[in-house]
């Protein structure tokens, strides 16, 4: 078969991805005593002997199946773009990469063959392996032979694979199908139009809930009906967060809230009946007590009728105008919240009714005191009353008292101005922020 007759059945077999077995597939092994056997493989196995000592050597056919990572094949396995790129190979010859030694096939695989463009040391070896198992073979059949053909001196070793670089275009175009594309396009609306369902259906009842609990706030407040008010706004607050309102209305809703949990809430503790108790009859502070009242104070909220001004050199603080001195020392109470620093900055010269709780409270005994009563108020459930009907619950009337009705209307209207919630994460950063140096000043000591 001429060259080129040979080349065009190499290619007519890549293209359809059978074997030729009428393909000159060349095979050399070499002899123990050195002299190299080649040939030709066939259909079938055959036996070549050794034209110097008369050795036979075992040849394996030639192989029909297509290549794998570890056994070599003249049938190229795989889709039509392999097999057309390896029918492109034979018409366009490339040059060919020698595989490492160690990467290489052993001979002794099943429906194994030489590759070519391997080294002399690799085609020894196989060759030797070769060898010894058709040695192997007659010392079965013969019987009778007493002298044992010494081993190979070099073990066999499992073949590596070469490693292959990637074809990452190739592996994209498997991996994103056109199928697979259309599946996750569908999938994807499907998710996107269950989430806006659920959203708008949420939206829609939060709307509702909104309606509904405002309605029923209004009707308690004209009834004085204060038991029916906390469930009602504790909706209407969680509505309005939902539907991210922060009109007038929407604020005015929020301070309701606060003012009624705040009175749910209230202590039934006198602060200046606790703190006259700590007192013996010498006038001393008694140590036992102090820590008691320490402990009791900061149970529950508080209400205060009382003027605020900014303390003097800080921008976080304010200071309530109380003309209170218990004993010999006086009383001083502050509080960092934004909400009352905006009442102090807005409302000056007015008595403002508000709630909050006590966070801390400092006695003339404790080493950093400066010998008064210091009295911190938390910033958080800070509440400006502006409703009749709370004043009532904590004993003041707002219908006899003129002055007082007009209070509350101005600080209900300073509520419709200010942002509370955003007020309200100010706190909480300011917070953090002072806990922080707190920490830190304590590591540094």
């Amino acid at each position: 078969m001429s060259s080129l007759a040979s080349k065009f059945q190499r290619v007519k077999s890549r293209l359809l991805g059978t074997a030729a077995v009428d393909i000159p597939t060349p095979f050399e092994l070499t002899c123990e005593c050195g002299q190299r056997i080649a040939g030709i493989r066939k259909a079938t196995s055959q036996q070549a002997e050794c034209t110097q000592c008369g050795t036979v050597r075992f040849v394996l056919p030639v192989n029909v199946y297509p290549s794998t990572r570890r056994v070599g094949s003249e049938v190229t396995g795989g889709g039509m773009s392999d097999r057309l790129a390896a029918a492109a190979k034979e018409l366009v010859p490339v040059a060919e990469t020698v595989t490492p030694v160690d990467s290489a096939v052993p001979a002794s695989s099943p429906g194994a063959r030489d590759l070519p463009g391997t080294s002399a040391d690799r085609r020894d070896k196989a060759g030797s392996r070769e060898r010894d198992k058709a040695d192997s073979r007659e010392r079965e059949k013969a019987g009778s032979r007493k002298e044992v053909r010494p081993a190979t001196a070099e073990a066999e070793q499992p073949a590596r694979a070469a490693i292959q670089p990637v074809d990452i275009k190739r592996v994209a175009r498997r991996t994103f199908t056109p199928f697979r594309l259309l599946m996750a396009s569908a999938l994807a609306v499907v998710v996107v139009t269950g989430w806006y369902s659920i959203r708008q259906k949420r939206m829609a009842d939060a709307r509702q809930n909104w309606r509904t609990s405002v309605d029923a706030i209004e009707l308690a407040l004209q009834e004085q009906n204060f038991d029916d008010l906390q469930q009602p706004l504790d909706v209407a607050v969680q509505a309005a967060a939902l539907l991210g309102k922060r009109d007038p209305e929407t604020r005015r809703m929020i301070n309701l809230m606060y003012q009624t949990t705040a009175i749910n809430q209230v202590s039934t503790v006198d602060l200046v009946a606790e703190l006259q108790r700590v007192y013996l009859k010498s006038g001393q502070l008694d140590e036992s007590r102090v820590t008691d009242l320490k402990n009791v104070i900061t149970l529950g909220t508080q209400f205060f009728d009382c003027p605020l001004t900014l303390v003097d050199g800080s921008d976080t603080k304010v200071r309530l105008n109380l003309p209170l001195r218990i004993g010999a020392h006086s009383v001083i109470i502050e509080s960092r919240s934004s909400l009352l620093r905006q009442a102090a900055a807005k409302l000056q010269g007015t008595s403002i009714v508000f709630a909050a709780k006590i966070a801390a409270c400092r006695s003339p005994l404790d080493a950093d005191s400066d010998g008064s009563w210091s009295i911190e108020l938390a910033s958080e459930g800070c509440a400006l009353l502006t409703s009749g009907l709370h004043c009532t619950q904590i004993g003041l009337d707002a219908e006899t008292q003129p002055l007082l009705k007009q209070q509350l209307q101005r600080q209900e209207e300073l509520i419709e101005t200010i942002d509370l919630q955003a007020l309200q994460q100010q706190d909480q950063q300011l917070q953090m922020a002072r806990e922080q140096q707190a920490e830190q000043s304590g590591e540094a000591e």
